[in-house]
């Protein structure tokens, strides 16, 4: 390129072509961007080459622009300015992106300033759907800390990947994300242990928790298999398998930690503290206004309680069919991420949500779970009257989190249009369980 003053239309160009690079989904955006940079030898050269990759080095915000929806360019002398909209599973919610771009067309520096969720919910978020660090050199870090060579490495779900292995396997690597302390990654793998001595189906640990550039990785036995369909005789498995956790004696300490809650809604896994942070988000999500789904949901959430006075057992964090794997004939329960002990009114109230919708319940459903939980649970009074409270607990938290997503990343509350609009059948539900299994 001559070193003639550059046009509006050739700054937007080169600012243009840099932004594809940090978007590109096919390779890292280091190396996208290092062929930019190296090929197109008529818009930078080692200066320009340096400072832009020193910033992106350092950006903290750096594999978030594969999310980014990048918008109009906007051109002030030198300075082109790049605004970004990210999509609604993005930790942080807009970005505005400066490239200085020198006469010659050189690229000489290179600014964001980064528009992200308030706290806690924008922390939630990240910790959601934000990236896990290094998983580039995850294989490299599974083949030095467990003494395997891995072949391949297939993602099946946000920080979980499927492992193949030269010799053996196949895993399943789960890598957390950095602000869930090991010690609770840990004790996942002492569940899991716990329930592998109890002969319960379940994931099977490989070998001990290590760490990956600050993050928790737990190695299990992959479980070949389909997703069970949400049928009757499913449920019915399902609730025979939730009753004998429940009645599971002689767990170790580290396996009676308390439970209940996502331990990506929150950070110690808690009933209470998963109530509690879904308030804080609610609150904060309303720096855009609030309409009348968020007073509903605050009211709601006001009221929610801990279920602390129920009878504590062994609970999974989330039961079902979403969560099990049909294998060899038999469901087997996975994701036990946060597992421990917690109300087991909730544990049921978490697998009998599947059996209302809207206005309604399926009785079928409803009867094969409790037909085949009650044979080995007894439930209390007190229980009973908390049920419809039980299994509407987990669509409200949900339904908190998506208006709050919504209002951060789109300027719009969405909504998963189960809380309320399935309360009315969980209460017809909640009634015909006291009728018919009280």
């Amino acid at each position: 390129m001559s070193t003639h003053a550059l046009t509006k239309k050739e700054r937007i160009a080169i600012a243009a072509r840099w932004t594809a690079a940090m978007s590109s989904t096919g390779v890292t955006p280091l190396k996208a961007l290092a062929e930019v940079l190296d090929d197109d030898v008529r818009t930078t050269n080692l200066v320009g080459k340096e400072a832009v990759l020193n910033w992106f080095k350092t950006a903290p915000t750096k594999s978030m622009f594969k999310t980014g929806t990048w918008l109009e360019p906007i051109v002030s002398g030198d300075v082109v300015k790049v605004l970004s909209h990210f999509d609604p599973k993005a930790a942080y919610h807009s970005a505005a992106v400066s490239i200085t771009v020198g006469s010659s067309g050189l690229i000489t520096r290179a600014t964001i300033a980064i528009s992200a969720a308030p706290d806690p919910l924008g922390t939630v978020i990240n910790r959601v759907w934000g990236p896990r660090a290094g998983l580039d050199r995850l294989p490299d870090h599974l083949g030095s800390a467990y003494g395997v060579k891995v072949n391949t490495m297939k993602q099946l779900d946000h920080g979980v990947f499927r492992v193949d292995l030269a010799k053996g396997g196949p895993w399943i690597a789960r890598v957390f994300p950095s602000d869930r302390p090991v010690a609770d990654v840990k004790g996942d793998a002492a569940v899991l242990r716990f329930l592998e001595s109890k002969d319960y189906p379940a994931e099977r640990c490989i070998a001990d928790v290590s760490v990956h550039e600050g993050q928790g990785v737990l190695v299990t036995r992959f479980i070949a298999g389909p997703k069970p369909k949400p049928n009757t005789a499913n449920q019915r498995k399902l609730a025979d398998l939730l009753a004998r956790l429940h009645t599971m004696t002689g767990a170790p300490k580290a396996v009676r930690r308390e439970a209940g809650g996502l331990h990506l809604y929150t950070v110690d896994c808690t009933v209470g503290s998963e109530i509690e942070t879904a308030r804080a988000c609610l609150q904060a999500a309303a720096f855009r206004g609030t309409d009348k789904a968020w007073d509903g949901l605050s009211a709601g959430l006001q009221k929610a309680q801990g279920f602390s006075s129920m009878p504590k057992a062994l609970i999974h964090p989330d039961p079902g069919c979403v969560n099990s794997i049909s294998s060899g004939g038999k469901l087997v329960p996975i994701d036990w991420a946060g597992a421990g002990y917690g109300p087991r009114i909730l544990g049921l109230g978490l697998l009998l949500v599947a059996c209302a919708a809207g206005k309604t319940f399926n009785p079928e459903w409803t009867d094969a779970i409790m037909g085949a939980y009650t044979k080995h649970v007894t439930l209390k009074p007190a229980e009973l009257d908390r049920l419809d409270d039980a299994i509407a607990h987990r669509q409200l938290i949900h339904e908190a989190y998506s208006w709050g997503v919504g209002m951060a990343t789109q300027r719009k509350p969405m909504s998963r249009k189960d809380w309320p609009h399935n309360n009315e059948g969980i209460a017809k539900m909640a009634a015909h369980i006291q009728e018919t299994w009280a």
